[in-house]
């Protein structure tokens, strides 16, 4: 397990595309916004399609969980926790 900043991700996403050596990722905080979140969340979508054993968890405490989910394709390894 690493902890890493989102400009570390994306800068791992450029040198990885499909994160082959990631079995999981979490997002905590998803719905602060921000140019690097939302450019890695959009990254993170399309590595999903590519690799369905991609675990992803994103959570939040003020998000609409049903309708982010949707936005990032949904299915059964993408979970959207309400931290409340």
């Amino acid at each position: 397990m690493e902890f890493v900043t989102p400009g570390i991700l994306l800068r791992r996403l450029l040198d990885d595309p499909g994160l082959e050596s990631t079995r999981a990722v979490i997002l905590d905080e998803v719905h602060e916004r921000g140019l690097e979140t939302d450019l890695l969340l959009g990254m993170l979508a399309e590595v999903r399609q590519l690799r369905g054993d991609l675990t992803m968890v994103a959570m939040s405490a003020t998000l609409d969980a049903p309708r982010f989910a949707a936005l990032m394709g949904g299915g059964p390894r993408m979970q959207v926790q309400d931290t409340l």
